[in-house]
Parts: structure tokens; sequence; C-alpha cells
């Protein structure tokens, strides 16, 4: 059941945006630097179809229960 899944909370989000682009995909790129039972913490690459970075991304989740 969907309810009983943990919810990500955020708490704080860092982004740094280091370049424009008007047309095209983005592609982000995620991963989980840690993942403790009440915290996780993700870092993010935000790039370009040509892989120039674009943004990057820190976020802290609280996991809460729905």
């Amino acid at each position: 059941d969907e309810a009983e899944l943990p919810f990500p909370l955020s708490v704080q989000i860092s982004v740094s945006l280091l370049r424009n682009v008007d047309h095209g995909d983005v592609i982000a790129e995620t991963t989980l630097t840690h993942a403790g039972r009440r915290l996780m913490v993700a870092d993010s690459q935000i790039k370009d179809e040509d892989g120039r970075l674009l943004a990057t991304m820190t976020s802290t989740h609280i996991v809460a229960r729905r």
C-alpha cells in the first residue's frame, strides 16, 4: 500500500545555476550520498545534451511516514 511507503520530506535544497540553456533536452543525474533511517542526502548534476554542466543541487530529506 502506497500509504505505508516512506515519504522524503525536503528540509534543505541548495542549487547552483552555472549556465543557461534555451533548447534541447536536459539530463539530471542523482547520487544518494547518505541514506540513514531518518535522513537522506542527494547530490544532483544537471547537464545539457552535449554533457555541459548546467547546475548542481544538494538536497536533504527527512524520511517520514505518510
